[in-house]
């Protein structure tokens, strides 16, 4: 499966492909940073992030699925299109992560937190705003929204139980949203859909709401 990983800043690679050795980049931050790593992990427009914190250390790494790649053979065309902009995406985010990694380490201009924005800003850049970060909390605080969101709408549509927040490791892979969902979600809610949203509330109050399917629910989303 491709995957690349941005440890810009970092000790080991700072920018790899070699799937083999994020392991070892991984145990060589926690040593380096005398901290144990914490990640999150999510899917968004088809692509696997895993998003790491060690320390004040942040890095993160870009999976392609192996369902990607077998979708990109389909007979089907809606299909192979689909797959092929997902790919595409990939090796846009994977290009901008290297030219990235060209530039001088600063501590408040290009940082580890920069490194990492750059990649999100590529791949979605609704998670951030496309803003450019510098201080690890800040985006911590963007990610958390982000991941939270996503598993609230994933609860909401599917019932799906997610891991709490006090877990190590946070994956919401298993979610998979799709990228239609994600846009509907991210997207400012309009006054006319607040306006339709408190007479429904209105309604239910007074018992008279009507069932939805699930169809119905994921459009107002």
């Amino acid at each position: 499966m491709p995957s690349f990983l941005v440890n810009y800043g970092g000790p080991a690679p700072q920018l790899s492909t070699n799937s083999h050795s994020f392991p070892e980049t991984l145990k060589a931050c926690e040593k380096f940073y005398h901290s144990q790593i914490k990640s999150s992990a999510f899917t968004v427009n088809g692509l696997d992030i895993t998003y790491y914190q060690v320390g004040i250390h942040r890095m993160i790494k870009v999976d392609l699925p192996e369902q990607v790649l077998e979708d990109m053979k389909s007979k089907d065309s809606a299909t192979k299109k689909k797959a092929l902009e997902t790919r595409k995406l990939f090796d846009k985010a994977k290009s901008h992560a290297s030219d990235f990694n060209t530039k001088d380490y600063k501590l408040l201009g290009n940082n580890c937190v920069s490194a990492v924005a750059n990649v999100l800003n590529i791949i979605e850049p609704r998670i951030l705003g496309g803003a450019h970060k510098i201080i690890p909390q800040v985006l911590d605080d963007n990610m958390d929204a982000a991941l939270k969101l996503d598993e609230q709408v994933d609860s909401m549509l599917r019932g799906t139980m997610l891991p709490q927040q006090n877990k190590q490791h946070k994956d919401y892979t298993h979610a998979h949203l799709s990228s239609e969902i994600w846009a509907q979600v991210m997207t400012p809610v309009s006054p006319q859909h607040q306006k339709d949203l408190k007479q429904e509330l209105q309604k239910s109050k007074q018992g008279k709401i009507e069932p939805q399917s699930e169809n119905d629910m994921t459009h107002k989303l």
